[in-house]
């Protein structure tokens, strides 16, 4: 896909267009060896998905909104993340918080909470977020008033380091240590000592994670 091509699929967009011109790195700039253009071609695909999935989400900022230093802020921020992201579907989710954080009513309206919040998405793995999206379905697996949280997750662990293994290629010695690191984004919390028995990488959701979801999943 060619600059040109690129350019002209968003020329009649009055909300995209201008936004192509604050690209951070650029798009489309002369570059005349291999390497740089295959980065460009990558940025340009990247790019594309990122500005489809604004549209697809009804993307309407406020015209008074994004002439504002928050505004502009957020979209290089957001746009360094994305051009260095491989997984289209990731790229989809920094399109949705995005869109979000233009929203006033959500709290990532305020640049310095979305900083953060779109930072922890850029620091998480698009394997990460499957394996706490797989750990979220047995959620539903409800406690027994006399038991604790830890057995809980023993009724379901074996299936859940199963499918880890099946579903995301991590092998099942490693999987202790993968959830573990998770737990660097505040997304995933690991069982502290207070249990008596062997805990290591068993954990829970926490609110961070929620709330996370809540504006990567959804449009606004």
């Amino acid at each position: 896909m060619g600059a040109i091509d690129f350019l002209e699929g968003y020329e009649k967009n009055s909300v995209i267009r201008p936004l192509l011109q604050l690209i951070p790195y650029g798009i489309g700039s002369g570059v005349d060896s291999f390497l740089m253009i295959t980065l460009n071609r990558m940025r340009q695909e990247r790019a594309k998905v990122f500005f489809d999935e604004l549209i697809s989400g009804n993307f309407n900022p406020n015209s008074d909104y994004i002439k504002t230093d928050d505004f502009v802020n957020k979209y290089i921020l957001t746009m360094r993340y994305v051009l260095n992201t491989n997984q289209k579907e990731k790229v989809k989710m920094f399109a949705k918080i995005f869109n979000n954080s233009i929203n006033k009513d959500n709290k990532i309206f305020n640049i310095d909470i979305y900083e953060d919040f779109v930072g922890i998405l850029n620091e998480l793995s698009y394997r990460e977020i499957s394996a706490l999206s797989l750990f979220e379905t047995y959620d539903t697996i409800p406690m027994d008033d006399d038991k604790n949280e830890l057995i809980r997750v023993d009724k379901f662990w074996d299936e859940f380091v199963e499918r880890m293994e099946n579903e995301l290629n991590v092998p099942k010695s490693y999987i202790n240590n993968f959830m573990i690191r998770i737990t660097r984004t505040g997304c995933y919390e690991e069982f502290n000592g207070n249990f008596m028995s062997y805990t290591a990488g068993k954990g829970q959701l926490t609110p961070l994670y929620y709330e996370l979801k809540n504006y990567i999943m959804k449009n606004q």
